[in-house]
C-alpha cells in the first residue's frame, strides 16, 4: 500500500489552480497595497495637521487685526480728547488745540519718513526681460551711515560688514 499524505487543513491549502509563486505574487500585492494605504493615511494626517495650523494662524490674524483696529479707534478719541483738551486749555479755542495736535502728528511723520522710507526711486525698464526694476537711491541704512560717518553698507543690508 503506497503512503498516504497527510490531510491538510483547508485554510493552508493552495487553490486548485494556483501555485507558491502566484500566493507569493499575492502577498506582494497585499504588501504594495497596504503601503499604499499606510502612506495615504499619512497624507491625510498632514493634511489635518497643515489645515489645523492654517486654522490656528488665520485665527491669530482675525485677533490681531480686531485688536489693530480697536487700537485705532482707541488712538483716534485719544486725540481728539488731546485736542478738546488743549483748546479748553486755550481758553475755549478748541480749534488751537487740534491744530497742535495735527503739528504733533506732522512732525511724527515727518521724523518717520527720515528715519524709515528709502531714498529717491528709479524705474528702469529692462529691454531684455521687459520687466519693470525699482530701486531707491539709498536705503535707509545707507542714509544713517553717510549721516553718522560710519561705512557705507551694501543695499539690502542692515549694517556694514
Amino acid at each position: 500500500m503506497p503512503p498516504v499524505a497527510p490531510i491538510i487543513d483547508q485554510a493552508h491549502q493552495l487553490p486548485a489552480h494556483r501555485n507558491k509563486v502566484g500566493r507569493v505574487t499575492d502577498h506582494a500585492k497585499g504588501l504594495v497595497d497596504d503601503v499604499k494605504e499606510w502612506v495615504e493615511i499619512r497624507v491625510e494626517l498632514v493634511r489635518g495637521e497643515i489645515e489645523a495650523l492654517i486654522d490656528s494662524r488665520v485665527g491669530a490674524l482675525r485677533g490681531l487685526i480686531i485688536v489693530g483696529v480697536m487700537a485705532g479707534i482707541t488712538g483716534l478719541f485719544a486725540l481728539a480728547t488731546l485736542g478738546l483738551g488743549l483748546g479748553a486749555l486755550f481758553g475755549r479755542r478748541y480749534w488751537l488745540g487740534f491744530l497742535v495736535v495735527s503739528l504733533i502728528l506732522a512732525l511724527a511723520t515727518w521724523l518717520a519718513k527720515r528715519k524709515f522710507a528709502p531714498g529717491k526711486m528709479r524705474i528702469e525698464h529692462s529691454k531684455s526681460t521687459g520687466q519693470l526694476k525699482i530701486s531707491h537711491d539709498e536705503t535707509p541704512a545707507q542714509h544713517e551711515a553717510k549721516v553718522e560717518g560710519r561705512p557705507m553698507p551694501k543695499k539690502g543690508a542692515l549694517h556694514a560688514e
